[in-house]
């Protein structure tokens, strides 16, 4: 589901995606409640789509396990995808798991994201969200 924020906000350059209703949307409130208006989807196809049409986007928060697919898949799907070359996206990958493998750490670590532990420590999400990205 895309949903926008207020038209008077600033555009969106986050993605939430949680195949989780609520979750996503405690999410995207908590941002806007700290002027990083985002947007939300709730699965891998969802996200691509969303992605394609909002050229704003700079950053991807999403869940490891999405269901059927998991927030890897899309971070794989998404730096292959054409329509999205060039773009200079930086992708968060929360989690729960306590008992990643070392294989899936270390592909997460190739894929250049970052992995978030569950509970989220909303400080460091914070400031990885504020900080100066490098083109």
């Amino acid at each position: 589901m895309l949903k926008h924020p207020p038209s008077s906000s600033p555009p969106p350059r986050i993605l939430v995606v949680d195949d989780e209703p609520d979750l996503r949307e405690e999410l995207c409130e908590w941002l806007a409640l700290r002027g990083l208006p985002a947007v939300m989807a709730g699965d891998v196809e969802g996200a691509l789509g969303v992605l394609r049409v909002l050229h704003g986007i700079e950053t991807v928060l999403t869940d490891i396990r999405l269901g059927s697919a998991s927030g890897l898949d899309l971070v794989r799907r998404a730096r292959r995808d054409p329509a999205l070359a060039g773009r200079h996206l930086h992708f968060a990958l929360m989690t729960g798991q306590t008992d990643l493998t070392d294989h899936a750490r270390d592909e997460i670590a190739e894929l250049d994201a970052v992995l978030l532990a569950k509970p989220i420590d909303l400080g460091r999400l914070l400031g990885l969200l504020q900080a100066p990205r490098a083109a």
